[in-house]
């Protein structure tokens, strides 16, 4: 029912789709929204599934980039039974028992091995992640829905802008082209412009370096300013 296909369960009070997406599960994640999966609803401590969807594409692609790491040692993601297991009682306690637990993986070469096998195994290609955000998209989820990282933050990200920082041109094309109302907007700003400046998806992509998606964007703006400007015959 719909009820139970919405329904948070588990220690981490995930939702079905949601592990479809962990799983990169194109396949279940569309057969989810057949039977009435909310793709708006929170994952995680994100707003909605495409959020959540585009972040482990993010992952599958800069397997260097520690960010995702630093910010669940630092106890910035959602506590789980793992977190319990290892006596962290309240929130407060997280970080500090993440931290500990992090440097007790690395006291030894076999140790450090393990991790990063572990860490190979659930990192999925970033085909699967393409699959999912496609079908999310085909299932009506909002490519433009605002959310910040942290709660004081400025900056509003949609998974359109977190795309250009991703950096697959294949990934934001998809949500840019997409044929549907959902479509993603890359002239959203992350912040209010200033009169020099514009905070959109051209300026993320110069600022992150992704020179394929800041290279597509401008040919695309020039298609169609020539669209605009050429005459119309009736």
């Amino acid at each position: 029912s719909q009820d139970t296909v919405n329904r948070p369960s588990s220690t981490r009070r995930q939702t079905p789709l949601q592990v479809a997406i962990e799983m990169a599960n194109a396949s279940a994640v569309r057969r989810l929204i057949e039977l009435g999966a909310d793709v708006e609803q929170r994952c995680d401590r994100l707003p909605s599934a495409l959020s959540l969807s585009v972040t482990f594409l993010y992952n599958s692609i800069h397997l260097n980039d520690r960010t995702q790491e630093q910010a669940y040692l630092s106890g910035k993601t959602q506590a789980n039974s793992y977190d319990a297991k290892q006596g962290a009682v309240l929130d407060v306690d997280t970080a500090a028992q993440r931290t500990l637990s992090h440097m007790l993986r690395n006291t030894s070469e076999r140790k450090r091995q393990i991790l990063s096998a572990a860490r190979d195994y659930f990192t999925l290609p970033p085909a699967n992640h393409r699959a999912v955000i496609q079908a999310l998209l085909d299932g009506g989820a909002d490519a433009n829905r605002r959310y910040r990282v942290e709660a004081h933050h400025l900056a509003e990200w949609t998974p359109t802008l977190f795309a250009a920082q991703t950096g697959d041109l294949e990934t934001f094309r998809m949500l840019v082209e997409h044929p549907g109302n959902n479509r993603g907007n890359p002239e959203l700003s992350l912040m209010a412009p200033t009169p020099l400046e514009r905070f959109d998806a051209l300026w993320v992509a110069i600022d992150h370096g992704r020179h394929a998606i800041a290279t597509y964007l401008i040919e695309r703006e020039k298609r169609n300013r020539m669209a605009q400007s050429s005459p119309v015959n009736f």
